[in-house]
């Protein structure tokens, strides 16, 4: 390694040596944590963090470590103990201690590797079970779809299907095939896993010929689910019907309306009806016209009430 190549790392950030000042050893750089079950993902999502940090350098073991004399030996030594620590934090408390004292980022790498990638027929048959189970439930659509092309995004990172790079192309279909029935099981997997009320728009799609993509399939069922959820707006040709206020002359007679039961109106209760109970001593009638109105109308009432009602033999 020549130790003129990286020795502006304290202020060139494309330099692998380079450290951000908020860099720290306490960042966790992808979640969820590494578990027995969900390697593949993970170490895909940490090249990536390490990658757009430039440090993926300090775990596929390009960057050996410099003897003690050279220029660069520190700072080495810093940037991998920092890769170390956001492995560290990246890992499961119990796959954790079983790498704690390694010492270079690069063999906690292999040794994850190792441990872990092993499994990945056993991961896939699981992932296989998973999609046959999996079904709508309680998700919306978009989480469904996101959930459902997870799965299938890990089973193609186990069992990835390289492009043909043969001189003479194929020329049969069979590889079109191959791919054209791939996005088929999909996008049926995906209409079957849908609840019930979505099965007319899922026998709408399963009868269009040919079959629509599952970007597209997604599309028209994201459409019918928010025609589903659109709120209930009221019909403007309905109008409020008033309420019923029943009694003597359309006041309220003996039934509670929220005002007075006795004069009807809704400016105080029965229990403080100057109608009923009378005025109190010295109270100013002239500077107080409602309640003298409010008088006058029902005794209106009561005197038009007894006109009209015919008397009884005794």
């Amino acid at each position: 390694m020549d130790a003129n190549t990286f020795t502006d790392f304290a202020t060139n950030p494309s330099n692998p040596y380079y450290l951000h000042p908020n860099e720290n050893p306490s960042l966790i750089l992808v979640t969820p944590l590494l578990n027995s079950k969900n390697y593949s993902s993970w170490s895909r999502a940490m090249k990536v963090a390490l990658i757009s940090k430039n440090k993926l350098r300090f775990v596929d073991g390009s960057f050996l470590c410099p003897s003690p004399t050279h220029a660069l030996y520190e700072q080495w030594i810093r940037c991998n103990n920092m890769v170390l620590s956001w492995l560290q934090r990246s890992i499961s408390e119990s796959i954790s201690k079983s790498i704690l004292w390694i010492d270079k980022a690069s063999s906690v790498w292999t040794n994850l590797e190792l441990h872990f990638s092993q499994g990945d027929i056993f991961r896939i048959a699981d992932i296989q079970d998973d999609l046959t189970r999996f079904q709508q439930g309680t998700l919306d659509i978009s989480n469904y779809y996101t959930q459902l092309t997870a799965m299938w995004e890990e089973i193609d990172n186990f069992r990835h299907t390289k492009n043909c790079t043969c001189a003479i192309p194929c020329t049969c279909g069979a590889a079109s095939d191959f791919q054209k029935y791939k996005e088929q099981d999909k996008v049926i997997k995906f209409l079957k896993g849908l609840n019930e009320q979505y099965s007319h728009v899922r026998s709408h799609i399963m009868l269009i010929e040919p079959l629509p993509n599952l970007s597209k399939t997604f599309s028209m069922v994201l459409g019918q689910e928010r025609q589903l959820n659109l709120p209930i707006l009221p019909d403007p040709s309905t109008e409020k019907q008033p309420l019923a206020i029943g009694g003597r002359g359309g006041l309220g007679g003996g039934r509670d309306t929220g005002g007075c039961t006795h004069c009807g109106k809704n400016n105080h209760i029965v229990q403080n009806c100057f109608v009923k109970y009378g005025y109190p001593p010295g109270f100013q009638q002239q500077n107080n016209k409602a309640y003298v109105n409010l008088a006058e109308n029902f005794a209106y009432e009561q005197n038009s009430t007894q006109e009209t009602t015919p008397n009884t033999p005794s």
